[in-house]
């Protein structure tokens, strides 16, 4: 009996080391998804880094670039997220316009930033110029942390 009880014993052992090895490894990989999740809010820091990056896409998308208002919003409680917006303008044609959106969207900041467009404006030009037919008014806000 005395020897069941211990193969009893030493078989629960067992089965609690594989359990913890499968809840370490879990930890583990919930760990690197919350990293992952952090990098995707911009640092309040790293603000002017993001908006040179804008200009550049804009420029190499063929647009022309202005920042019209930019302003912060920190949260007061748990509830709330903090955040950057900016109001920019856009001159160019509309392929080139819709190239910077998809930029936009797609990967505006290494790594990806959690943006959220909040308003877009488009207005045709009455004199086609060189800075494009369309101007493009794009409030944006980036969740910061």
């Amino acid at each position: 009996m005395a020897i069941l009880a211990g193969q009893e014993s030493l078989a629960r052992l067992d089965q609690r080391e594989i359990l913890f090895k499968e809840l370490e490894k879990d930890y583990q990989e919930k760990q690197d998804a919350l990293a992952d999740i952090e990098g995707i809010f911009l640092k309040l820091q790293e603000a002017v880094g993001f908006i040179s990056t804008l200009e550049t896409i804009a420029a190499q998308t063929g647009n022309i670039f202005e920042i019209k208002t930019a302003g912060s919003f920190t949260a007061s409680n748990e509830n709330e997220e903090s955040y950057l917006t900016l109001c920019i303008s856009l001159w160019g044609n509309f392929s080139n316009i819709l190239a910077f959106l998809a930029n936009l969207e797609d990967s505006p900041y290494p790594p990806y930033r959690l943006i959220e467009i909040e308003n877009l404006t488009m207005r045709r030009l009455d004199k086609q110029g060189a800075e494009g037919d369309l101007e493009v008014v794009i409030s944006i806000k980036i969740y910061t942390q």
